[in-house]
């Protein structure tokens, strides 16, 4: 099982790593250095907040999904024509309310902003497409999608790279146009491809839609939740913060990396979730498994924190022309972010399998309360920095209350071999990101990087070897 699971999961972030990186730093930095950090602090900050309300196009489907068609037996067609109806509405629903809120809080409606409401209600449509291949565990499949879209807009934004903005003559439009063509392709592709599941056909069913809702209700509140906690701080500080769009631009020049080492516990929990259904629903939870990931999976967000940290101002200067002064120390506590992070994509992956969707709507409830505090207190003053700490606080909590609530859920007891392990861990990251023999630079990353990466599989990785040398043992004597 965690072998099976971990080859598919290899595939996939290794998918991810080839194409997304490419969108990430060659076409979205090299944009942000083109326009100034100012012009792309505003679209970043329209950006947040069409994710705001987010997950009313999602409403929760795509995990119920996912979860659904992995707890059902296989071999029958899936029809998704009733769902495909609702996601329609719910369409109509966040466009409007988005229309509501940018008018109360005196957000400019233009035609970039309608632009990225359409890129999103297309994006949640292809996540919610994407739900029946992971649900069928058809990963690396369901991985392909995943980069397709990024893979379509590198290759359509490469004349951006150039100055010719060939679409509009406008850069940030042009860059959101490129975006709505590569993710209605993508969407086409997707139904193609499940059209030997499923039946395909809008439909619009007052019962049926009812019912969908209710059943995946807990799930909406949950992501519109996540979503506050997580898109809120770049949205409030464009309103707060006395610099406005610079700051924004500041934070999302530091966000940016977090954003993209967060692919991989993402894509991860997209194969884990199934993965703990079936488990659940079989009454088969494996223990060792959630343990080896998630301590691969935080000693990797510990590993990519230390690094960052020792090496944060060569980072920030090779990757922008525009270097404000505080860059690199937001750029230190957003990464360190990553740690949380990386756990929450583990123990609250366990607690949605096991629909503990009341303990996890309370936690995000919390953190979304705690998120607005912290960063209406901390950002008139400190700015981007104040949405940098207010980032790390709520994950943290975020992370402690999921991992707690799992842990004595489901009764683990760590043994004094697991302690151990993790304390050794604690020391090579101190080693690592305090003492470092090295100046900082591109050599010297990637040695950390290896360096730190080898070790955590070494001090981690014992349950897979043990395995691999028991199927060794079976396939060769």
């Amino acid at each position: 099982m965690r072998l099976r699971f971990l080859y598919n999961a290899g595939v996939v972030v290794l998918l991810n790593l080839t194409v997304k990186p490419l969108w990430i730093f060659a076409i979205d930095r090299q944009v942000q250095n083109q326009a100034g950090p100012e012009a792309y602090g505003s679209y970043y900050a329209l950006l947040n907040f069409s994710l705001l309300l987010g997950a009313l196009l999602d409403a929760g489907m795509s995990n119920f999904n996912a979860r659904r068609v992995a707890m059902q037996q296989g071999g029958q067609q899936f029809d998704i024509s009733s769902l495909l109806g609702l996601k329609s509405l719910l369409f109509v629903v966040y466009l409007a309310l988005n229309l509501v809120f940018a008018a109360f809080t005196s957000t400019s409606i233009s035609a970039l902003f309608l632009l990225i409401l359409l890129n999103q209600g297309i994006h949640f449509l292809n996540l919610f497409l994407r739900s029946y291949l992971a649900g069928l565990q058809q990963f690396k499949t369901e991985g392909f999608f995943g980069v397709l879209d990024k893979l379509l807009m590198s290759l359509l934004a490469l004349p951006l790279l150039f100055r010719h903005a060939y679409l509009s003559g406008d850069l940030m439009t042009d860059f959101v146009l490129i975006q709505t063509l590569a993710y209605a392709t993508t969407s086409l592709l997707l139904f193609a491809r499940l059209r030997p599941y499923a039946h395909i056909q809008w439909r619009f069913s007052q019962r049926q839609n009812l019912y969908w809702l209710k059943q995946s209700y807990p799930f909406a509140v949950l992501g519109i939740l996540m979503a506050g906690y997580t898109k809120l701080d770049a949205v409030l500080l464009g309103k707060l913060a006395s610099d406005g769009d610079l700051a924004v631009g500041i934070y999302a020049a530091g966000y940016r990396l977090l954003d993209a080492v967060a692919m991989v516990p993402i894509l991860v929990s997209g194969m884990l979730l199934p993965q703990f259904a079936a488990m659940l629903a079989n009454r088969q939870l494996d223990a060792a498994f959630v343990r080896t990931v998630a301590l691969l999976l935080g000693g990797l967000g510990s590993l990519v924190a230390g690094v960052s940290h020792f090496q944060a101002y060569w980072m920030m200067d090779w990757l922008y022309a525009h270097q404000a002064a505080e860059q690199s120390e937001v750029f230190v506590i957003l990464m360190w972010s990553f740690l949380p992070l990386s756990l929450n994509y583990v123990f609250g992956t366990l607690l949605t399998a096991g629909g503990q969707l009341k303990w996890l709507n309370g936690f995000a409830a919390a953190a979304l309360l705690l998120n607005i505090g912290m960063n209406v207190l901390l950002i008139p003053q400190h700015g981007a920095l104040g949405a940098a700490w207010s980032t790390l606080l709520t994950q943290s909590f975020v992370a402690l209350a999921q991992l707690i609530t799992a842990w004595r859920m489901h009764r683990w007891k760590p043994s004094a071999g697991f302690v151990a392990r993790i304390g050794l861990w604690l020391g090579v990251l101190w080693a690592l990101s305090i003492h470092w023999p090295m100046e900082a630079g591109f050599y010297s990353s990637l040695l950390q990087g290896v360096t730190g990466l080898a070790l955590l599989l070494l001090i981690f990785g014992q349950p897979l070897y043990t395995r691999i040398s028991a199927l060794a043992k079976g396939r060769f004597s």
